[in-house]
């Protein structure tokens, strides 16, 4: 499902039982993403990521180059 249609859903189902201000929350974060026309910018379908590298579980750095020599890898955000 297209992220478009999971936020028109999320507003549907459960926008009239919210406080009115976390509605006004949502709404200017969801009219903030549509300005910066993120959709426009993110990775689509076989594009190849830029190298990185980040932290792993135990505070060591880890490089994305290094990673895929091995074969794919799964990047996990918590």
């Amino acid at each position: 499902m297209k992220l478009a249609k999971e936020i028109e859903n999320f507003q549907t189902e459960n926008i009239p039982n919210m406080d009115p201000k976390v509605i006004d929350t949502f709404v200017r974060g969801i009219e903030d993403l549509k300005n910066q026309k993120i959709v426009r910018n993110a990775l689509k379908v076989e594009d190849k990521i830029p190298s990185f590298t980040l932290p792993d579980a135990k505070g060591k750095e880890v490089s994305s180059d290094e990673l895929l020599k091995n074969g794919p890898i799964i990047i996990s955000f918590y």
